[in-house]
């Protein structure tokens, strides 16, 4: 049997601050009050609760209470829950598409991959492709891209296919501000050659804010370079995604370059 304090007759009980716990009944021989000893702090028959202190615990029925309360916090759970799910659907298009605000690292990493697929349409899958130059339509020619990592550019030039002299040339320079981007700087270099309209989003990318494999990170007010690798540094100038991260998330370091698998 177990019963529950439910008050102290007087203040002095040794159980007038344990209101509401309950404790197991050992026995009811007080030889002059009615009453229960418990089992407490090891004892057994030294702790006595008077009767009018205590009710005697249905263990049955606070089961059940226990049960119903906790079947009550799951449905509370549940419901939110769905509050949570309704919300997530409410952010998304007809279409799939999020309707949260892109972070400046998706942007860029959109511009970056357009870069990348306007050269390969101008420029196609072969060794040459064929525009206009002048007032000669359907001219073919060779396309070659020289990326300088170092003065932070890329040169377009464009050969005759057949006479292999050099008939036009583009340069891209980025800002000394600006992370360097070589797949911007090639889309802009050759569009810049082939005289067609460059779009402006290749001219205001917003900078990278994410650390990842390959960039070329530098210590800020340190004029060194440092590239970014994975888990391990196995050589000089090199540093992991972690550090990297942590280094410019305290601004100590900023970004040269993002090309990654662009080589010089």
């Amino acid at each position: 049997m177990k019963i529950r304090i439910i008050k102290a007759g007087v203040s002095t009980y040794w159980y007038a601050d344990k209101i509401g716990e309950v404790f197991d009944v050992t026995g009811t021989d007080h030889p002059t009050r009615s009453g229960y000893s418990v089992r407490y702090d090891g004892e057994c028959s030294k702790y006595y609760v008077t009767s009018d202190d205590c009710e005697i615990v249905n263990e049955e029925a606070d089961e059940m209470d226990v049960i119903e309360k906790m079947q009550a916090e799951i449905t509370e759970l549940k419901s939110r829950v769905a509050a949570l799910e309704g919300t997530k659907v409410s952010i998304r298009e007809a279409g799939g598409k999020s309707l949260l605000p892109k972070t400046p690292q998706q942007i860029r990493d959109e511009i970056v991959a357009k870069a990348k697929a306007d050269v390969a349409s101008i420029v196609g899958e072969y060794e040459g492709f064929r525009t206009t130059i002048g007032r000669f339509n359907n001219q073919y020619v060779i396309p070659k891209f020289f990326v300088n990592k170092e003065k932070r550019a890329v040169t377009a030039l464009i050969y005759g296919g057949f006479s292999h002299d050099l008939l036009l040339k583009g340069i891209a320079k980025a800002d000394p501000s600006d992370c360097f981007n070589a797949h911007l700087g090639k889309a802009i270099a050759l569009r810049r050659a082939l005289g067609l309209e460059v779009p402006a989003e290749y001219y205001n990318a917003p900078q990278p804010t994410e650390v990842r494999v390959g960039d070329i990170i530098s210590p800020i007010d340190l004029d060194k370079r440092d590239k970014v690798v994975g888990q391990s540094v196995t050589g000089r100038n090199e540093i992991t995604v972690e550090n990297a991260s942590y280094y410019f998330g305290i601004g100590k370091a900023k970004f040269i370059d993002d090309s990654r698998e662009v080589a010089e």
